[in-house]
């Protein structure tokens, strides 16, 4: 079988010298030629160019997503509700994240996010306030003094409780909330 060689008429043949043109361009003028007073113009330009169009190049993507979610809704609730199923914990620290962030509460969610996974890898807990013992699977976690009243989202104000206790304290301060029988904790 005879192999051709690329011919200037085909386009195979014009991909080849495009690129044997560029790589002599290239070659002939080198970016690590360039001085550093030379690199940091380039990138100071680089930077107010893209303060200049930030927000225009955010409104930008923001009514490409629009127009996507409008056409493919579907698809795009169906691949949410999908990755929150497979992702239920990272789903509930992306929640009190967003939570804290609106109260304007510090947030440190790396360690609270630690140590969340090693309280859930073991088969029970004790709630802080009741003091029962209960499967970590039914547990949940309370900011001991609510973020809506100041309470940061930090490890220190985190506790493991039993969803009674929880959902009855609310965002009640652990003082002015006890129940029959129940201990008051000093924090």
């Amino acid at each position: 079988m005879k192999t051709e060689t690329p011919s200037k008429f085909t386009d195979q043949g014009k991909r080849l010298r495009k690129l044997a043109t560029n790589k002599a361009w290239r070659d002939s003028r080198p970016y690590s030629s360039w001085t550093e007073e030379q690199k940091e113009k380039s990138r100071a330009k680089t930077r107010a160019h893209y303060r200049r169009n930030h927000e225009e190049q955010k409104a930008r993507w923001r009514a490409v997503k629009k127009a996507r979610y409008a056409k493919e809704k579907h698809k795009v609730l169906d691949a949410n509700k999908k990755w929150a199923k497979e992702n239920p914990e990272t789903k509930l620290e992306i929640a009190q994240r967003r939570r804290a962030r609106r109260l304007n509460a510090t947030i440190s969610p790396e360690k609270i996010s630690a140590w969340m996974t090693r309280v859930k890898s073991k088969e029970f807990a004790r709630c802080y306030y009741c003091r029962e013992r209960f499967r970590t699977t039914k547990i949940h976690f309370d900011h001991i003094v609510p973020l809506a009243k100041g309470g940061q989202h930090s490890l220190g104000n985190i506790c493991v409780s039993c969803a009674s206790c929880n959902l009855r304290k609310g965002t009640n301060l652990v003082s002015s909330w006890t129940r029959n029988g129940q201990q008051v904790l000093d924090v």
